[in-house]
């Protein structure tokens, strides 16, 4: 029996490589993220019938923890923000989603927790003033919200982890339009 199991590691170990075992694991590495809310802009408020709108810029901190005894070097952290886009008029359900993308490169992650703020993305907010309503039911209040984050990080062009908040923001897909 030993030696079944001394040739199946063997067979495994041999068939990973040096190259392959340089790689980062997902062990090694923890992901994080949390909203970051920024400036609020109000805006002006019309007569009756008119809209109201004002606008929030707001961001994801993405947290990078290296759980390993050495240092990470030459990491590439790309990141995919799902925003709800909302507006007047429409009916439920009827929301568009943008999707936000972008890049950030770590030169070097040692054992102290790396914090990555992602682009800022402007959410507006608009409803329409006194006891006016739309005739098709549709909304009389349109309020953007990130619904998602989804990260990636890679070493050498490799997938070293992943993360995404909420977990089900993988089903939208990294690449779909």
């Amino acid at each position: 029996m030993n030696k079944t199991i001394l040739i199946l590691v063997s067979m495994v170990l041999g068939g990973l490589g040096f190259e392959a075992a340089a790689q980062v694991p997902a062990k090694l590495l923890q992901i994080s993220a949390q909203k970051k809310h920024g400036e609020v802009e109000k805006g002006k408020v019309g007569r009756a019938g008119s809209q109201a709108k004002s606008s929030t810029l707001q961001s994801y901190v993405i947290t990078l923890q290296n759980i390993s005894q050495g240092e990470l070097k030459g990491l590439r952290v790309d990141y995919l923000v799902f925003v709800e886009r909302q507006k007047l008029g429409q009916k439920k359900g009827e929301e568009t989603v943008e999707r936000v993308t972008g890049t950030k490169m770590v030169e070097s992650l040692g054992r102290a927790p790396l914090s990555i703020i992602t682009d800022a993305v402007t959410l507006g907010t608009e409803n329409l003033v006194g006891t006016y309503h739309y005739k098709n039911g549709g909304r009389i209040r349109a309020e953007d919200s990130l619904i998602g984050v989804w990260v990636r990080v890679s070493q050498d062009g490799k997938l070293a982890a992943e993360y995404a908040l909420p977990t089900t923001a993988i089903n939208r897909g990294w690449d779909k339009k």
